[in-house]
């Protein structure tokens, strides 16, 4: 019944909250980053580049945080994302050369996705067969929502200039 699902719901919520906020703020960067460039008169080379950085670190990250997480485990490789993907953030408000944005791009890629893994990897633990399903689709409707409400903060006041760099971190 309902109590069956509800207890690990209450379990993987922490999870599944963190990582929106995180998808939120990546959500962020990407309309921010995408729209500092055009107003900073970026030539197309340089958005291509500054651009391709977060698939790449995402596939990246994808492909390398197994490893990461058997030798330190999850709480500490999430710890140490997040301190990295805030860093990552906070430098763009000092470096302004498309190189720098590239590899900063490509470190957050790295980070969000690696994020993702072990979001869905405690998940995964914490679920059970007759209950993973219903976990999951929290995650992922968390998750869908943070990706909408991102690009919809630009707007606002408060990520004008840096702000939306410091919000994100």
């Amino acid at each position: 019944g309902a109590a069956r699902i509800t207890a690990p719901l209450w379990q993987v919520t922490p999870v599944v909250l963190s990582s929106s906020i995180i998808v939120v703020a990546a959500a962020l960067m990407t309309t921010r980053v995408s729209l500092d460039l055009e107003v900073n008169g970026a030539s197309v080379e340089d958005v291509r580049l500054v651009v391709t950085g977060y698939p790449v670190g995402f596939i990246i990250g994808c492909l390398t945080i197994r490893k990461l997480v058997e030798r330190f485990g999850h709480g500490a490789c999430f710890l140490a994302l997040i301190g990295a993907s805030t860093a990552f953030t906070l430098a763009f408000t000092i470096l302004h050369d498309p190189m720098a944005w590239f590899l900063l791009r490509l470190g957050s890629g790295f980070a969000m996705a690696a994020m993702f893994t072990i979001a869905e990897s405690w998940i995964n633990l914490d679920s059970r067969s007759d209950n993973r399903g219903a976990l999951f689709s929290y995650y992922m409707i968390l998750s869908t929502l943070g990706t909408a409400v991102g690009p919809a903060l630009v707007g606002l006041p408060l990520v004008s200039g840096v702000g939306a760099y410091v919000l994100s971190a």
